[in-house]
């Protein structure tokens, strides 16, 4: 009792902060989970894209191929499998996606206005381009800043973020803008197979 009346001097040697890592189950779960929200999120841009949806699909999985590989080229323990890093990797994936639906959307709104199917690809990129650089931009500088000034749990969140920022852009002008392409060389008229539709005063250009 009378141990906390002793006049003793401590010295603080070390301090480390160490980040809480995901056990064997928890990581299964998350990966569950993670599996249907992709689904989900699939599901839905096929059913409001069609086609498109379908390429944004398989430009998702060119995504998440590329996100992963750069993040194990980082040097070991750079990103830890914590439950931070986890959420940065789902946002990183998240912006990448989001970029997509950028074009998408702008090729919805040409050909809306009676563009033809070609030139309505054409002006979705050519207008889009700095949406997605801006949103890359942001993205990456947010998750550098977050990265310099951030303890280990932040710096696990931010680089999964920054690698995705950066993917966003060459995700949406270069993979997605060769797989349309491509598509266009097999369908450039059948717009309900895009679930493209035109206003009822629209002009055909």
């Amino acid at each position: 009792v009378m141990m906390g009346a002793c006049d003793v001097k401590l010295t603080v040697k070390e301090m480390n902060l160490t980040s809480a890592y995901l056990g064997n189950n928890t990581a299964l779960y998350i990966a569950i989970t993670m599996g249907v929200a992709f689904a989900v999120v699939m599901a839905l841009l096929i059913v409001r894209y069609k086609d498109l949806g379908l390429i944004g699909m398989l430009t998702s999985f060119v995504n998440a191929i590329l996100m992963l590989f750069f993040l194990q080229a980082l040097p070991a323990n750079t990103v830890k499998f914590s439950l931070t890093g986890v959420y940065g990797l789902c946002l990183g994936f998240a912006i990448t996606l989001f970029a997509n639906i950028i074009v998408f959307e702008r090729i919805r709104k040409n050909y809306a206005t009676g563009k033809k199917i070609p030139l309505s690809f054409k002006l979705a990129y050519k207008d889009s381009l700095w949406n997605i650089v801006d949103l890359g931009a942001v993205g990456a500088i947010a998750s550098v800043t977050m990265y310099l000034i951030g303890f280990d749990a932040i710096k696990s969140f931010a680089l999964p973020v920054l690698v995705g920022s950066l993917l966003s852009v060459l995700s949406a002008l270069v993979i997605t803008k060769g797989f349309t392409k491509w598509y266009l060389a097999l369908n450039s008229t059948k717009a309900n197979r895009l679930g493209l539709k035109k206003e009822k005063d629209a002009d055909e250009e």
